[in-house]
């Protein structure tokens, strides 16, 4: 069984790719959730984008996600302590602003302290396989997909 038992997902981007021209077709909610900056919000199907992330997170073995978030993530919070699966602890970190991966991480330092974490986007959808993959390894490590793949099944542009 794996030591790591924590997640940090990185919820707080601007939703700029997302906006581009030719990224694919966005309904009006969904465009609305990319231009909030509330892009983990994006309805895919009956749900929300986190909704998928975080029970993934949880069927893999999680059992507490720290979502890393900007100051303004009310909204945000609601939706996730209402719908996140409940074998799931939920807290919360604020980066105050978007400047990269990096800080995003650091930002959730306190609210992780010393235990080893795995990191994912929150605007990506992961795999449970993918994630327990990841909990198994005694390293550093990192889950990749191929390029031709996430083309030919969806609609990302080459």
């Amino acid at each position: 069984m794996s030591m790591i038992d924590t997640a940090v997902v990185l919820a707080r981007g601007l939703g700029s790719r997302m906006r581009k021209e030719g990224t694919g077709d966005l309904t009006p909610e969904q465009a609305e959730a990319a231009a909030s900056g509330h892009k983990a919000l994006m309805p895919i199907g009956e749900h929300r984008l986190i909704d998928y992330s975080l029970s993934a997170l949880a069927d893999a073995g999680i059992r507490r996600a720290v979502l890393v978030v900007a100051p303004e993530h009310q909204e945000f919070a609601r939706h996730v302590e209402q719908l996140a699966p409940r074998r799931l602890g939920i807290g919360f970190a604020v980066q105050a602003e978007a400047k990269g991966t990096a800080d995003a991480v650091a930002s959730a330092r306190e609210a992780v302290g010393e235990r080893p974490f795995v990191m994912v986007n929150g605007d990506n959808l992961y795999p449970r396989e993918g994630i327990a993959a990841l909990l198994e390894q005694e390293r550093t490590t990192l889950l990749g997909f191929e390029r031709t793949a996430l083309v030919e099944h969806s609609n990302i542009a080459a």
